[in-house]
């Protein structure tokens, strides 16, 4: 039914839209449509931020269990893999694993570039995790090393108590261009296990993930505050809009033409920042 310009979807027609107690908006204009979708216009860099974050989180879990003692020896012993495989395998996943990670600095510093104050922030995050934690800086590193000298995969080690493999260090030593990180490779072993670097940084993205979040925070209030007052305007639980009329909508059966808002991606990134009991853990 049609009440003033919209319509009540209390009509059997739209039960296919799974939408409860919401108004569709009829006849919209394209820049009254415009001005509504920005509400949701800080959406974009955090779906894009959230999607290379949750690849960093994936390929980390795939490192962590090929790492395993129990899958090294069933891959060496029990399978009897060449070395030449399992090592081109762990290659391959710190390759992929430190790219993310260097992917997602890249991807924050990309929307962060037409706001000086956000990206001057963004830049000190970094700098400050970079300068006090070595698991970071270490991969960070790590991943120039494999672009610009080799994969840094290279010792297997077969036992029947001890199946491991190791990074050499003293081929990592041999390239030039470690800058401050030497220091702390030359305090290692010189059979480097990567699996406690890659236990610690789990977390430690989660940290950076966070510290993210926390920087759009009020944009998310904002435009969540916003959608309120949409809300108001339309006394309405949900909305739905459309430039083509009501009559247009009904004798086309197209429901593709109705527009829902992405409230529900809003709040997703809300309830993530309410998880945490204390936001403020950003590095100072």
């Amino acid at each position: 039914k049609k009440v003033g310009g919209y319509m009540s979807n209390d009509n059997k027609s739209w039960e296919d839209l799974n939408v409860r107690n919401a108004t569709l908006v009829c006849g919209i204009t394209d820049s009254e449509l415009k001005e509504i979708l920005s509400i949701f216009d800080i959406l974009y860099p955090l779906q894009q931020i959230r999607s290379v974050y949750e690849i960093t989180e994936e390929i980390n879990t795939e490192l962590l269990e090929f790492l395993t003692y129990d899958n090294l020896k069933e891959c060496l012993v029990n399978n009897q893999k060449s070395t030449h495989e399992v090592l081109r395998t762990a290659n391959k996943l710190i390759l992929n694993y430190c790219t993310s990670i260097k992917l997602l600095v890249e991807k924050v510093e990309y929307f962060s570039k037409c706001n000086a104050v956000q990206a001057q922030k963004f830049r000190t995050l970094f700098s400050n995790i970079y300068d006090k934690e070595l698991t970071y800086r270490f991969l960070m590193r790590l991943r120039n090393y494999i672009i610009h000298n080799e994969m840094p995969f290279s010792i297997c080690r077969i036992g029947s108590n001890k199946t491991n493999i190791y990074i050499d260090r003293r081929e990592l030593l041999k390239w030039k261009k470690w800058n401050t990180v030497r220091k702390d490779i030359e305090e290692m072993s010189d059979e480097i296990n990567l699996y406690p670097f890659i236990s610690t940084m789990r977390s430690l993205m989660y940290t950076i993930y966070i510290n993210i979040l926390a920087y759009y925070a009020d944009g998310l209030f904002e435009s969540y505050l916003k959608y309120g007052e949409l809300l108001k305007k339309y006394k309405s639980e949900d909305l739905l809009f459309s430039k083509k009329t009501f009559d247009e909508i009904s004798s086309e059966g197209n429901e593709g033409n109705i527009i829902a808002l992405p409230i529900g991606k809003l709040t997703d990134f809300i309830k993530e920042l309410e998880k945490v009991p204390n936001i403020e853990i950003s590095y100072k």
